[in-house]
C-alpha cells in the first residue's frame, strides 16, 4: 500500500475544479494542504454555484492526484480584488483522491489508517525492527455493522536467499563466512519453500474498519474521529490520523483511494513526549480486552457531543483556560455521576466520585494545592464544591491564584481519566499507575484581581 499523502506534511497541487452537477463549467485553482490550516482551494476565477453550497461537495482534477472530491466545503473571500470580483477561498474538511461523485455516493467497503503516536503505544520504537510481522490481525473487535482490526504494515526491499551477504558486513572482512551465510540461507529457504526474502525497513500498526455493507465517507469519518479520540485518551496525548485510505470492491477488483482530513493541528503539538515503557497505558494493557474496550467506547461515543469526553479532549489538547476549565472539569464530575452512577440514590455526587475513582495521594495533592482552605470537618467533595463556588462567585476585592486552579484542573482531569479507563476495562495495573506522578507541572503563574 502506497501511503503517499501524509497529513503531517504540507503540499499543494494545481488543478481545475467544478460543481458535481456542472462538469462543463470548470475553474482553475490551487489546492493546498497543511496540518495547521487544513484543506483549502484558492480559485483563480470568481465562483458561485448553489449546488456546491448546498451539498458541500466539489470535484476536480489535479496534477499528481488525478480526480479529487472535496467534502464539507464552504466559501470564504480572501479580500483580494480581481477586476470587479473577489477571489474566493474554499475550505474543506475531507479530500478523496482518485474518484468522483459517483463512487463517493455509492460508498466504500473498508477503511485503513494510522495514528500519530500509535506506533509507540503498540511497540517501543527504539526496537521497532524487533516487532514481528503477521498478515493476520493482532486484535479484532466487532461492533454493530462493522469489524475493527489492528494489523501490522511493513515496508522493505526484495532480497534473494543468496543475497544476504549484500546487506551485512563483518569486521575484519571474511569472504568465506559470507559465502557460508548465503549458502546456508539458500538451503533453509528451499527447505521451507521460500523463494523471496524481504529486508524489513519499517514496520507499524494500522487500524482497519471493515463494514458489513458499503458505507459513505461520512460513516468512516465518524469512526475515524471516534477511534482517534479513544487512543488520544489512552496515550494522554493528542493523536491524529497520519494517513487514510478507503477501499472499494466492485466484484472484479479492489480499488484504493487516498484521503486527506483537515486535522487543524500543528505537528509539534502531537509529538510523543514518552516512549512505550513510560506510557501509563500501552497496547499490552488493552489487548486481552480489546473487543470489550471498543464496544464500550462505541457506546460512550455514540453521542459525539458528550460533555465529559469533550472536556477531556480539550484538556489533552491543552486548549484550556485555568479558571473556566476548572469549572468545566468539576461539572464533568457531576455529569459522570448523573450519567453512569444514577443508581446511587442519596449519595453526595463529588464525594462518591472521589471515593470511587480517586486515590489518597490525589486527594492529598488536591487539598495541598487548593486555593480554598479545607475546614476540619469538610469532606473532599465539599472542598470541591467550595472551589467551584469560589470561581463562580469570587469575593469582591480578592484574588484568584491561577497556578492553584491549574493544579486543581489536573487532579480532576486525572480522576475523570481513571473513571473512563475503569469503564473501558483497562488493566488495573495500568490504572493503579495513574496518580500524582501523572499530573504535569504547569508553568502557570500570577493571580487575577477581582
Amino acid at each position: 500500500m502506497t501511503k503517499s499523502l501524509s497529513m503531517l506534511d504540507e503540499d499543494e497541487w494545481l488543478g481545475e475544479f467544478w460543481a458535481p452537477d456542472d462538469k462543463d463549467d470548470t475553474y482553475p485553482g490551487i489546492l493546498s494542504y497543511s496540518p495547521a490550516d487544513g484543506i483549502s482551494l484558492s480559485l483563480q476565477l470568481a465562483f458561485g454555484n448553489e449546488t456546491m453550497e448546498k451539498s458541500g461537495m466539489l470535484n476536480g482534477y489535479c496534477q499528481k492526484l488525478g480526480l479529487v472530491t472535496l467534502f464539507g466545503c464552504f466559501v470564504k473571500t480572501n479580500g483580494e480584488s480581481n477586476c470587479t470580483t473577489k477571489l474566493p477561498v474554499i475550505f474543506a474538511s475531507l479530500l478523496i483522491c482518485g474518484t468522483d461523485t459517483e463512487y463517493v455516493e455509492e460508498g466504500f467497503d473498508r477503511c485503513a489508517f494510522e495514528l500519530s503516536n500509535f506506533r509507540e503505544f503498540v511497540h517501543p520504537q527504539g526496537y521497532k525492527l524487533d516487532d514481528k510481522y503477521s498478515k493476520d490481525a493482532i486484535s479484532i473487535a466487532e461492533i454493530e455493522g462493522a469489524k475493527i482490526s489492528l494489523k501490522k504494515s511493513v515496508t522493505g526491499t526484495y532480497l534473494a536467499p543468496r543475497e544476504i551477504s549484500k546487506v551485512i558486513w563483518v569486521n575484519p572482512e571474511n569472504d568465506r563466512f559470507m559465502d557460508d551465510i548465503d549458502s546456508a540461507s539458500s538451503k533453509v529457504a528451499k527447505k521451507h519453500g521460500i523463494d523471496v526474502l524481504y529486508l524489513k525497513k519499517d514496520i507499524g500498526t494500522e487500524i482497519v474498519i471493515e463494514s458489513d455493507k458499503k458505507e459513505l465517507i461520512s460513516y468512516y469519518n465518524l469512526m475515524i474521529c471516534s477511534i482517534t479520540d479513544l487512543f488520544s485518551k489512552l496515550i494522554v496525548k493528542e493523536s491524529v490520523p497520519v494517513w487514510i485510505s478507503l477501499f472499494r470492491n466492485d466484484g472484479e477488483k479492489e480499488s484504493s483511494y487516498k484521503v486527506l482530513q483537515s486535522i487543524l493541528t500543528s505537528p509539534r503539538d502531537i509529538q510523543a513526549d514518552k516512549n512505550h515503557h513510560f506510557l501509563t497505558v500501552n497496547y499490552f494493557d488493552i489487548k486481552d480486552n480489546f473487543n470489550n474496550l471498543i464496544s464500550t467506547w462505541n457506546a460512550m461515543y455514540s453521542d459525539s457531543s458528550d460533555f465529559i469526553l469533550n472536556v477531556l479532549r480539550e484538556h489533552i489538547r491543552g486548549r484550556t483556560n485555568s479558571l473556566q476549565h476548572a469549572v468545566l472539569l468539576i461539572s464533568a464530575l457531576e455529569q459522570w455521576f448523573n450519567k453512569y452512577e444514577n443508581d446511587t440514590v442519596g449519595e453526595k455526587k463529588y464525594d462518591f466520585i472521589m471515593c470511587k475513582y480517586s486515590t489518597d495521594d490525589l486527594n492529598q495533592f488536591l487539598i495541598e494545592k487548593s486555593p480554598v482552605s479545607k475546614k476540619d470537618n469538610e469532606s473532599i467533595g465539599q472542598l470541591i464544591s467550595s472551589i467551584r463556588s469560589t470561581i463562580l462567585h469570587p469575593q469582591r476585592g480578592g484574588e484568584l491564584d491561577l497556578c492553584a486552579f491549574a493544579n486543581i484542573s489536573e487532579v480532576i482531569f486525572v480522576v475523570l481519566l481513571r473513571a473512563v479507563f475503569i469503564k473501558l476495562g483497562v488493566s488495573q495495573s495500568a490504572i493503579d499507575k495513574i496518580g500524582v506522578g501523572d499530573v504535569p507541572v504547569f508553568n502557570v503563574q500570577g493571580k487575577i484581581d477581582i
